[in-house]
């Protein structure tokens, strides 16, 4: 005998039997990265100090024993010594001098004569070339004794100075004048010196010892 089965039959049913549902797959979730981005702070202006120009200074004030004076350029020149006669004779050789101090006190140079005037120590020789016995000493020596920057006041002014020629003869002078040519140890003089000393001028320039009085 044939039987007949529901169409269900050997078919669960789905409402006896609820749909399992599709299992997905799990995502794994990315990690968020910390931004690695510093906040900048804002920037604190400072003004950097503004430089200013110097203003002009006044010459330096040098202090002395009378008090302060002003710098050695506001001074107008002193006259200086006049040309040596012997620059004029140029043909002539110049002697060999040591042209140093020894044992402190004598001093070996160069002779020479010049037409004086007015000398740095504030006297007009004028017209004394043949009557004066005038001395200029070099501003090496005349200047390393000054006391300020007058000239005038330098210590040296009048002090008498013995010279001695090579040939021994000796004259007497004073000083009066800075030499600005002259070496160290070289003077120049009035033409009367010269020609006490070498009884004319004709040598132009000779060797001499000389020393304070």
């Amino acid at each position: 005998m044939e039987i007949d089965w529901p169409n269900e039959c050997g078919h669960a049913s789905e409402s006896f039997y609820p749909a399992i549902p599709t299992a997905k797959p799990p995502v794994a979730e990315t990690p968020k990265v910390a931004s690695t981005q510093v906040e900048t702070p804002h920037s604190v202006l400072t003004h950097a100090p503004v430089m200013h120009d110097n203003p002009s200074l006044p010459p330096a004030q040098y202090a002395t024993q009378n008090g302060p004076f002003s710098d050695p350029s506001a001074y107008p020149p002193h006259p200086e010594a006049s040309v040596s006669g012997y620059s004029q004779r140029e043909q002539s050789p110049e002697p060999q001098s040591t042209n140093q101090k020894v044992d402190g006190d004598v001093y070996f140079g160069n002779l020479t004569y010049y037409d004086v005037g007015v000398g740095a120590c504030g006297q007009d020789s004028t017209g004394q070339d043949d009557t004066g016995n005038i001395v200029a000493l070099s501003k090496i020596l005349f200047d390393a004794a000054r006391i300020d920057t007058n000239p005038n006041n330098n210590p040296l002014c009048g002090r008498t100075i013995t010279i001695k020629g090579s040939n021994g003869k000796i004259s007497h002078g004073t000083v009066l004048d800075r030499c600005e040519g002259c070496k160290m140890s070289d003077i120049d003089v009035s033409r009367k010196i010269f020609k006490e000393i070498w009884g004319s001028l004709d040598e132009g320039r000779t060797d001499i010892q000389w020393w304070y009085s």
